[in-house]
């Protein structure tokens, strides 16, 4: 039996998940003004919303770091000191009294990036910006569901308790 020729490259088509900014705020769709008000206040409120934001911010200043390092580095240091020595000491006043001494320095580095190291870390550093970010709108998106979802129970619960007040008022 002749086996059929596979291609030389093989991509599949991968799921495609709805857009960023519409998962973000899926439960705009129920059109309901007291949900939105309550998942907002306990996005706000949220601990582990608060602490994904904080990663994020952790990430973009750690890759800011990394993209600092990649540049050449400049330094420029000065010194200056007046010195009086007493004129009661045991030589007596000296002819140069008082000092004054000076310093500058300049420093300049930069690292040649031969073996990709530097880009490697910069993409690294890029990354895990990216999955902070991803991290935090799956938090956000998580509590917005506990929200909606012990939203929709009461709701449920309330419509129950209404059809049952119409039953026994019947």
């Amino acid at each position: 039996i002749a086996q059929p020729a596979l291609p030389a490259n093989f991509d599949p088509p991968l799921a495609t998940a709805p857009p960023a900014a519409q998962l973000a705020r899926w439960w705009a769709q129920l059109q309901d003004a007291q949900l939105d008000e309550l998942i907002s206040r306990s996005l706000a409120a949220n601990r582990d919303v608060r602490t994904a934001a904080a990663r994020i911010a952790e990430a973009r200043a750690l890759a800011e770091l990394v993209d600092a390092r990649r540049q050449n580095q400049v330094g420029l240091g000065g010194y200056a000191a007046r010195d009086r020595q007493s004129n009661n000491g045991r030589f007596g006043a000296l002819p140069f009294n008082p000092v004054t001494e000076r310093r500058l320095g300049f420093d300049a580095s930069w690292e040649i990036d031969v073996f990709g190291a530097t880009a490697r870390r910069q993409d690294a550093a890029r990354a895990d910006v990216q999955a902070a970010a991803a991290q935090s709108g799956a938090i956000a998106v998580s509590v917005a569901g506990e929200v909606a979802a012990t939203y929709v129970e009461l709701r449920a619960a309330q419509a129950q308790q209404t059809a049952l007040r119409e039953l026994t008022e019947a």
